[in-house]
């Protein structure tokens, strides 16, 4: 069994895995250039990819060729040529006027740093987006501000995940869901507030694990049931006497505290998953063959995957990715169609035969060690040969890369244009600026300027429940507020307040970067770990730690308990 050459842990390596590998390998001139096995241990790739993703640590910046003020998600000085949206998709450059010849006297990956460093970069990565500027990672939106990583929704603020979603505010991987408010894994849910990993629920509040329900407030594991408080049956008359009561005389807090004594009196299931054959992972969904993967829709014959849509098949080590992907490895940020792709980054929309390039996209194909090219073949380091031409160089730049020991590996830490404190990767593995930096990260101090407001409150200032949200002057749009948690400043913007004045809520305590952590703090882990069903005993495999309080059942249990 290898040990990843980073954190010194053992990993398993399978013949299948060796015949991925060998699949996905690219032939030039008739010879085959294997992929070798990976050297890091599976979470150690993940958290590599991911630090190429800055995802919802925006700045201002001026655009470097019109030199208007920007949002972007590099810093101002950082040292990357940065494109607005308007000028990255103009016609007053070519990814083509960098082009450079390969030097096989310098290492592979500090020819590409530079060369990535000189083509302009986009600000912000939205594509086909209405009115939604402040958004990144994103595809169809219209009206949004703050969302990321999110496709074909409208009218949503402050959120991640969305899909096909509209009126949503604060949630986390909401799938067709509608008037929802702190609702994370939800799908198919309408004018519901607090909802987790539930489904097919309407004008609900603070559920866990319920599905094809209404009118429901405080429960958990119910399906197909109508007003109930706390997983007790009520009549229509009571249930709105006594929601009347609550939102009136309890804060979201204490509410939780309540609704938390009973969610631990239901069973839970080990992992969560539909539709899933022969899948290992959570949070899997219409999927095939998926092993040790998580928050996948519609994948088939995929390993060591994260957070891809769907239609996505036949790949390893792939993250965050749109719609279409096959035949690919250790790819993060791109979609939308993409084949036999190989250490690649924000690429997209019917590229294919791409190895290690960056922002190649439009139908590009057959590139190596390019970035920021569309509708371009057979180019090396942005410059197009011919086939014959290219086969050959390509090849020739493999040996090279063989013996500098960089053939395939992912892209260095310190190639990533986003500290590592502003990347995806400090999510999902937190690390100081220490452990960062001995890892070889990168990381910033950069200080944000404090808004310019006429007037500065803390959150214990405004009204705690509901029932105060009539005593927020429209005023407040011009104060910042401080965060009850980090004491940091944010402020309200008035898309934001009328949401919270039409669905009857308070304006939030919290910034936006904690209520995103705690929405996050609400998912298990995403780890595997043995233990044993609460009802039959069985060893059983689950994201929930074996320590932890709640009650957890193998997929039989479960299934006869709730049904």
């Amino acid at each position: 069994m290898p040990k990843c050459k980073q954190c010194n842990t053992g990993f398993e390596i399978t013949d299948d895995d060796r015949k991925f590998y060998d699949s996905v390998s690219p032939i030039f001139g008739g010879k085959k250039f294997t992929i070798p096995e990976p050297a890091l241990c599976p979470d150690c790739r993940q958290q590599l990819r991911q630090s190429f993703r800055n995802e919802r640590t925006f700045y201002r910046r001026d655009c470097s060729k019109c030199k208007k003020s920007m949002i972007s998600v590099y810093e101002p000085g950082a040292d990357f040529v940065v494109y607005c949206h308007d000028c990255w998709w103009g016609d007053g450059w070519s990814g083509l006027d960098f082009g450079v010849d390969f030097d096989f006297n310098r290492p592979f990956f500090e020819q590409w740093d530079r060369l990535n460093r000189r083509v302009p970069q986009l600000g912000l990565l939205i594509n086909r987006c209405e009115n939604s500027d402040y958004c990144n990672q994103t595809t169809g939106l219209k009206n949004c501000y703050l969302c990321v990583n999110s496709s074909f929704s409208e009218d949503s603020y402050y959120s991640k995940g969305l899909s096909y979603s509209r009126d949503c505010m604060d949630c986390f991987k909401v799938y067709q869901c509608e008037l929802c408010y702190e609702c994370v894994d939800c799908h198919n849910c309408y004018n519901s507030k607090y909802l987790q990993n539930c489904k097919n629920c309407r004008d609900s509040f603070f559920c866990l694990d319920c599905q094809g329900c209404s009118y429901c407030f405080g429960c958990a594991g119910l399906r197909n049931k109508q007003y109930y408080i706390y997983n007790k049956p009520v009549s229509p008359e009571e249930y709105e006497k006594n929601i009347k009561k609550i939102l009136v005389t309890d804060s979201p807090e204490d509410i939780q505290k309540e609704f938390q004594k009973v969610n631990l009196l239901v069973p839970r299931p080990a992992l969560t998953m539909l539709n899933a054959e022969n899948c290992t992972g959570d949070c899997l969904y219409d999927s095939k063959n998926v092993q040790d993967s998580y928050d996948v829709v519609g994948g088939e014959n995929l390993r060591f995957c994260y957070d891809l849509r769907a239609k996505d098949d036949n790949s390893y080590d792939i993250t965050a990715i749109g719609d279409g992907i096959s035949f690919s490895y250790e790819t993060i940020s791109s979609g939308i169609n993409i084949h036999n792709c190989c250490f690649v980054n924000n690429c997209w929309d019917g590229v294919s035969g791409l190895l290690y390039c960056h922002l190649v996209v439009h139908g590009s194909a057959d590139c190596l060690g390019s970035v920021g090219l569309r509708h371009s073949r057979y180019a090396i380091f942005n410059k197009i040969y011919s086939k014959e031409e290219y086969g050959h160089l390509a090849g020739k730049i493999i040996v090279h890369m063989q013996k500098t020991g960089e053939w395939g590996q992912f892209f260095p830490p310190k190639l990533s244009p986003f500290p590592y404190n502003a990347s995806l990767a400090q999510e999902y593995y937190p690390l100081t600026r220490n452990e960062a930096l001995k890892k070889g990260f990168c990381w910033s101090d950069y200080q944000f300027a404090s808004p310019k407001v006429t007037k500065v409150i803390t959150a214990d200032q405004m009204p705690r429940l509901s029932r105060n949200i009539e005593e927020i002057p429209d005023d407040i749009l011009n104060w910042a507020l401080t965060c009850k948690k980090t004491g940091k400043l944010y402020k309200i913007i008035p898309q934001e307040l009328e949401f919270y004045r039409k669905n009857h809520l308070s304006v939030p305590h919290y910034h936006q970067d904690e209520r995103h952590r705690r929405r996050m703090s609400l998912r298990n882990p995403r780890k595997l770990y043995k233990s044993k069903c609460g009802k039959c005993q069985k060893i059983i495999k689950t994201t929930y730690l074996p320590d932890r309080p709640e009650i957890v059942y193998c997929e039989a249990c479960y299934l006869k308990e709730v049904y």
